[in-house]
């Protein structure tokens, strides 16, 4: 990126200054490029992001889903295990829920309905 020190350096006897206008320019353009990069990998950043996440929560699901298992093949014929049943229930909505969330704060604004 041209600084103003560069722009300086350029008005000497060696290297003939720009005008104003190009030095904006071409500061401007320096700067939409850099602009860009970072939103590349921003994107790239957050879409690894998401995709941890969305892994994790499926794990999640399935360390639930078998600590239930091995309650219910523990406590048989527990009147708890209809409680336990509606908790694990009310478990994987969350983690759906938590799953969708993500998902929808990750997409970009102008693509969003």
């Amino acid at each position: 990126m041209i600084s103003l020190g560069d722009y300086m350096y350029q008005g000497s006897s060696n290297n003939p200054a720009l005008d104003p206008a190009q030095f904006i320019d071409k500061v401007l353009t320096q700067t939409v490029a850099q602009s860009t990069a970072n939103q590349v990998q921003c994107r790239a950043a957050q879409e690894r992001s998401l995709q941890d996440i969305l892994s994790l929560l499926d794990i999640l699901g399935i360390k639930i889903a078998h600590h239930a298992i091995i309650h219910m093949a523990r406590y048989p014929s527990s009147k708890e295990n209809m409680a336990s049943d509606a908790a694990l229930a009310w478990m994987q909505t969350s983690l759906e829920d938590i799953a969708a969330t993500v998902q929808g704060i990750s997409i970009p604004p102008q693509e969003k309905p």
